[in-house]
């Protein structure tokens, strides 16, 4: 992605198209809105393969996972959820901000099993994908 991202904050609905990033807890469970985006379960499958177990910033993807219609799924580990702290979040901002490479539609779904994911987490993951996608200009 080379220019600034657009964020948008919106009721949950299963994106249908683009990139959707999910989020992982430290045990790998994803979410309820999370597993919406992954009707026939293709993270469940790749998380062993992955070797992926939700470990805080760790990274699993499928391209066009079966299923659906988009282009890829991540799934971001968020850790444990005790320790989403406000810095946590932002820095798992950073982490997605790192994978979005030239995705034009990107779907972010903040739902950890066990943790709060309210407006002040939603405008601290916002502001690391903002920060991690900054870019000086000469």
């Amino acid at each position: 992605m080379t220019s600034t991202p657009s964020i948008a904050f919106a009721k949950f609905a299963a994106p249908k198209k683009g990139s959707a990033f999910v989020l992982a807890a430290d045990d790998g469970a994803v979410g309820e809105a999370g597993k919406a985006c992954d009707p026939a379960g293709a993270l469940a499958r790749a998380f062993p393969v992955a070797d992926f177990s939700g470990k805080f910033g760790t990274v699993a993807e499928v391209l066009a996972p079966e299923g659906t219609s988009l282009d890829r799924l991540v799934a971001v580990g968020a850790g444990k959820a005790a320790a989403l702290d406000d810095q946590a979040w932002l820095r798992l901002g950073g982490t997605i901000a790192a994978l979005l490479r030239k995705a034009t539609e990107v779907a972010v779904v903040l739902d950890v099993p066990g943790a709060e994911a309210g407006g002040r987490q939603a405008a601290n993951l916002a502001a690391g994908i903002l920060l991690r996608s900054y870019s000086f200009d000469k």
